[in-house]
């Protein structure tokens, strides 16, 4: 497998097929997302979600599973943070079922952060962050459908990503206190059981 080091993206605009393509090869040492929608119009989980909305518990991505887990055994440091408008949208409800079953129980550090308490991270569009020298900026359409990809590593932009990261990552809360919070008293049958 190719290292960072060899697989740059595109400056500028990048398709988004590229960047799932080469997810795994764009850090070495740590991966962060910014997630700031309360639904995301995602062709893959379309059907995952009609399910949920039926009651059947979000599946497991073992690649996914896997990957997060062997990047964990190499040292390496994924988190993520989803600020959220409360009470909770159905869709939210699922995005968390699908955390719980997949990047939480195989250790990614996730973070829920309700919207009254982001602040200045309020406004900030979503992107990844890769070992603090890559912005990946993603933009949406106002029904949450992916519409541009871009690779930015430029020192201001990429200043910025660092420091709504460390901001967030601050005032959100972890997902397993926030699903005790926010989620045990709803729909029980609906809970995914955590993985660690």
């Amino acid at each position: 497998m190719d290292t960072p080091a060899d697989t740059r993206p595109p400056a500028g605009d990048i398709d988004p097929a590229w960047f799932l393509d080469h997810f795994t090869e764009l850090f070495e040492h740590t991966s962060y997302r910014l997630e700031t929608l309360d639904y995301y119009d995602d062709p893959g989980e379309r059907e995952t979600y009609r399910e949920f909305r039926e009651g059947k518990p979000v599946p497991r991505n073992q690649w996914w599973l896997d990957f997060i887990r062997q990047a964990r055994r190499d040292g390496k440091v994924m988190a993520r943070v989803h600020v959220v408008s409360e009470p909770l949208s159905e869709y939210m409800k699922f995005e968390i079922a699908a955390y719980l079953a997949n990047g939480y129980a195989a250790g990614e550090d996730v973070r829920i952060l309700p919207r009254p308490q982001a602040g200045e991270i309020n406004g900030v569009p979503d992107y990844w962050l890769m070992d603090s020298r890559l912005a990946v900026l993603m933009s949406y359409d106002g029904g949450g459908v992916l519409t541009r990809v871009e690779a930015v590593t430029d020192p201001r932009t990429v200043a910025d990503c660092c420091r709504w990261r460390d901001v967030a990552m601050h005032r959100a809360i972890p997902l397993g206190d926030y699903t005790k919070r926010s989620l045990a008293h709803d729909d029980p049958r609906r809970a995914v059981p955590q993985g660690r």
